[in-house]
């Protein structure tokens, strides 16, 4: 059987169309154009093997039609880090969080932008976590901003002089780079508050306290987040 449609489009701005069984229905230009992207994109990736390398510790990948949401879960236990004052020790580090939403590159296969990025802690196990990690801490449910410094109220970030890369293709390992580079990498300051915490105690205070943290052989108190 054929399968095919047929169409006229009209100067009011409606499209006329006939299905190969003859029905024929009236449809906005818009819902058309539409219709004509969706196989034209059918038809470029017919075919079309499409791969990608994953980055580590994966929690979850969601995929919708535009973009898709990475999870990684970064168990830690200790970090060596650098502060602009406070100079490079070893302290007892958080379990690292991170939601990526990645924007599908329209008319290219396999290409991604790198969008919003959020920064979390949290002391549950992977298995009670939620599949995806939700756009902003949720206290209440044991999912915290990132208690570091550099971090902003939204659970994003401050870059400073680092660079993230605008479009990532099938190698998705570059996310690597995210806690490795980006986070552990930094040269904190005191630009940011700490969030998070029950009481304010200051960045080179919270900072000594996870040196000692380390130095006596205990894990990262979450006991001291709110």
């Amino acid at each position: 059987m054929s399968n095919y449609i047929s169409s006229k489009i009209h100067i009011d701005g409606y499209v006329e169309v006939e299905s190969c069984s003859g029905v024929t229905k009236n449809i906005s230009l818009e819902d058309y154009i539409s219709i004509v992207q969706r196989i034209l994109g059918d038809s470029d990736t017919q075919g079309t093997q499409v791969s990608k390398v994953l980055p580590d510790n994966i929690h979850s990948i969601t995929e919708d039609s535009s973009t898709v949401i990475v999870c990684i879960y970064k168990k830690e236990t200790c970090r060596d880090i650098t502060h602009t004052t406070w100079g490079t020790h070893t302290i007892a580090a958080p379990n690292v969080l991170l939601r990526i939403v990645l924007n599908k590159v329209v008319g290219e296969i396999n290409a991604f932008s790198i969008g919003e990025i959020n920064w979390y802690t949290s002391d549950l196990p992977r298995s009670s976590l939620p599949n995806v990690f939700p756009p902003g801490s949720i206290e209440s449910e044991r999912i915290w901003c990132l208690p570091m410094p550099n971090m902003f109220n939204s659970c994003k970030m401050c870059l400073g002089g680092n660079s993230i890369p605008p479009i990532i293709y099938g190698d998705w390992t570059v996310l690597n780079s995210l806690i490795e580079d980006t986070l552990w990498g930094s040269t904190f300051n005191n630009d940011l508050s700490i969030r998070g915490l029950k009481d304010n105690v200051g960045i080179s205070n919270w900072l000594t306290i996870l040196r000692t943290e380390h130095s006596e052989g205990r894990s990262f108190p979450y006991h001291l987040l709110r």
